[in-house]
């Protein structure tokens, strides 16, 4: 997903990411995302199952999507930051 973004000229609206991803964890995804001179204004919501105070992250994402995923959340998240 990082060299598709890196290397694409439309980039997306917005990325939701996962924390819990296999080779890389959605933590490690937005720090690469976040120090790219291309991709650093890029939206981020991250999906979490765990209990994340966002306070304390030293990693900066536009919103959390809490697990179990409420559709109408997303949705209301998603409008949110695009709008």
């Amino acid at each position: 997903m990082l060299k598709f973004l890196e290397t694409n000229s439309n980039l997306p609206d917005l990325v939701i990411i996962d924390v819990m991803m296999p080779l890389m964890d959605g933590f490690e995804v937005v720090q690469h995302i976040r120090t790219s001179n291309k991709l650093k204004s890029l939206p981020i919501l991250l999906v979490t199952g765990m209990d994340i105070d966002a306070t304390n992250l030293d990693i900066k994402v536009d919103g959390f999507i809490h697990k179990p995923i409420n559709i109408d959340t997303v949705i209301s998240q998603v409008r949110a930051i695009l709008d």
